[in-house]
């Protein structure tokens, strides 16, 4: 990113010649730089959860296309879509995830949409409604009880960003229907 102090910014500080105003011209170019910072740091971001999410990083920077492909082993990537039915075992899934990974699973990384399919799950329902006395089926109780069964820390990342700051649409950094499963303690990408 660059901070181009084009000609209106040049005009201004001319023209005011830097007097009662002067913390209005600071404001602004600094506002810009601040914006800038925050669009790289969110690239940044961006770049980390893609690598965790697919294994790969698509670059598309200043007129340079390029992909880099971390070469994850296909028996690394598994299917878990059947998750928004609520009929389907997410435990049994659980299970089989981490009879087959090479190193124990320690924590899953979803977003809200994923949140929302373990939330609607049947058998989780099923199990909680079992407890005495008689409990709900929340987010924090379906961490619990996956990190107490499992050993999998749940880690619900629902921020988003937007590509610019007049850009309506928002875009999540975890997409939905995707699980990172991750066999790292502390901070992610460590």
């Amino acid at each position: 990113e660059k901070l181009n102090q084009g000609e209106a910014i040049r005009k201004l500080i001319r023209d005011t010649g830097m007097k009662e105003t002067e913390s209005e011209i600071l404001k602004a170019v600094f506002n810009d730089a601040n914006n800038l910072i925050s669009r790289v740091l969110t690239r940044v971001e961006g770049m980390c959860i893609e690598t965790i999410c697919t294994g790969k990083v698509v670059i598309k920077e200043n007129g340079y296309e390029a992909t880099v492909d971390y070469n994850v082993p296909t028996e690394n990537i598994l299917s878990v879509a059947d998750w928004h039915n609520p009929a389907h075992s997410i435990l049994a899934d659980l299970v089989t995830i981490q009879r087959t990974a090479k190193n124990k699973i320690k924590r899953m990384v979803i977003n809200d949409t994923v949140m929302g399919y373990i939330l609607a799950n049947t058998e989780l329902k099923n199990i909680v409604a079992s407890y005495t006395p008689i409990q709900f089926l929340t987010e924090d109780w379906a961490k619990t009880y996956i990190l107490n069964t499992f050993g999998i820390d749940v880690v619900v990342d629902s921020l988003t960003y937007k590509l610019n700051a007049l850009d309506t649409t928002e875009y999540k950094f975890v997409p939905d229907n995707r699980i990172a499963f991750l066999a790292t303690d502390g901070a992610v990408g460590n």
